[in-house]
């Protein structure tokens, strides 16, 4: 394998050429090459971008217009990885891959979004369902400002479905009584009595409350 950074004019050229002017003008030209084969580090941006510090993170996002960028509220990972995502993201922009890409990087990954095709809902409208949660309610409406950052103009958000699922032990005791009225007259009858068998369901239901001010 060649490296570039040492790389002189004179390996390459073929023996044909060789002659004394020929290797004088490449013994010449071949530090001008190496200063700029040196200097092209300089110019990656997006190759690099994990190693760059979080002022030159900021600026880059500024330059790449990148969506739903909060300078002071991410850590250096998440603005990265936007600014990674944002020249794709502009190319998809409306498409359920990018709302889906952002929402993935930003807050959570085990969710769904559904077109209203997909449960017989309004034309136009969807929804968005997760397994995951979210903390607080200022990142409920940071999740509703991010997804209208991204998604389609003629689309509208339905509503956030959050679904919990919990698995537990509950044991249930039951006494029953059973009873028949008999009229004797003379002899006593024989009455057997066969324990109860009692099936219990129950269902909980664990709600939290947040009051979200999306945009419309």
């Amino acid at each position: 394998m060649i490296n570039l950074d040492s790389l002189q004019l004179t390996d390459i050229a073929p023996d044909s050429i060789k002659t004394p002017d020929v290797l004088a003008f490449f013994n010449a030209l071949t530090p001008e090459m190496q200063e700029i084969t040196q200097d092209i580090s300089q110019a990656l941006i997006v190759p690099v971008i994990d190693e760059l510090p979080e002022e030159i993170v900021d600026l880059l996002a500024w330059q790449f217009h990148v969506d739903f960028y909060e300078p002071l509220g991410l850590d250096l990972d998440k603005k990265r990885a936007l600014v990674k995502n944002s020249l794709i993201w502009h190319r998809y922009k409306g498409t359920k891959y990018a709302l889906e890409s952002m929402i993935r990087i930003l807050f959570f990954s085990d969710f769904a979004i559904e077109e209203w095709f997909e449960y017989d809902g309004d034309p136009y409208f969807f929804r968005l369902i997760s397994w995951d949660s979210l903390r607080s309610a200022d990142d409920y409406n940071d999740l509703i400002r991010a997804i209208y950052a991204l998604k389609n103009e003629r689309s509208w958000l339905e509503g956030l479905r959050f679904v919990r699922e919990a698995q537990g032990t509950m044991h249930i005791g039951s006494v029953a009584r059973h009873t028949r009225r008999f009229f004797i007259d003379g002899n006593v009858p024989y009455v057997k009595v066969s324990p109860a068998i009692i099936h219990v369901g129950t269902a909980n239901k664990h709600t939290r409350r947040f009051e979200v001010a999306g945009a419309a």
